[in-house]
């Protein structure tokens, strides 16, 4: 007798946990519903993070692209041919790059002498501004009865503005050897 009486008390303790299997499986589900939602979500921050790498990535060489164009153009102006300056404005967009270069006008960065197609989705406004004049340093002679030989300092800011509105600016400083007009 002793011994059924042992395997009713065991099975009455076990009927009074009937539900405890079922909330620890329901728990064990929220959990890893948890850690997958947030798997998720870190996986998309790290792709728009990517995303957005990308277009400064772009915008950055674009508008350096707009640095390195100008300083043909500097040197000399018929250099032109690589920008997209509308025929209507290109005599005034010469003159003012001209007065510029020629050390005749001062810093105005206001004013965008030309843009340069890259052929990307960006567009990219470079400026050219003349700053100072001085002497050339050592190692440059001056030809007889010639003009004077000086070191004409430039800022150059390119600005490059991407298909889906990002902007991004690169400035330069830049200087050449040769004389004023």
């Amino acid at each position: 007798m002793k011994k059924n009486r042992r395997n009713i008390i065991s099975r009455d303790t076990v009927k009074g946990q009937d539900g405890f299997i079922l909330i620890i499986a329901l728990l064990s589900l929220l959990a890893l519903t948890t850690i997958g939602i947030l798997a998720i979500s870190t996986s998309t921050t790290e792709v728009m993070i990517a995303g957005n790498t990308r277009l400064r990535e772009i915008g950055l060489s674009s508008a350096d692209s707009g640095i390195e164009l100008s300083e043909p153009i500097l040197r000399n102006i018929n250099n032109l041919k690589f920008t997209d300056i509308p025929p209507a404005e290109l005599t005034e967009r010469i003159d003012a790059l001209r007065a510029e270069r020629n050390c005749v006008s001062q810093l105005n960065p206001d004013t965008e002498n030309f843009q340069v197609n890259i052929g990307r989705n960006s567009k990219v406004s470079v400026d050219v501004d003349y700053v100072s004049a001085g002497a050339p340093g050592p190692g440059y002679a001056l030809e007889e009865g010639g003009p004077p030989i000086v070191r004409k300092n430039y800022i150059i800011n390119a600005t490059s503005r991407g298909a889906s509105g990002s902007e991004t600016k690169v400035g330069a400083v830049y200087f050449l050897v040769g004389w004023c007009d």
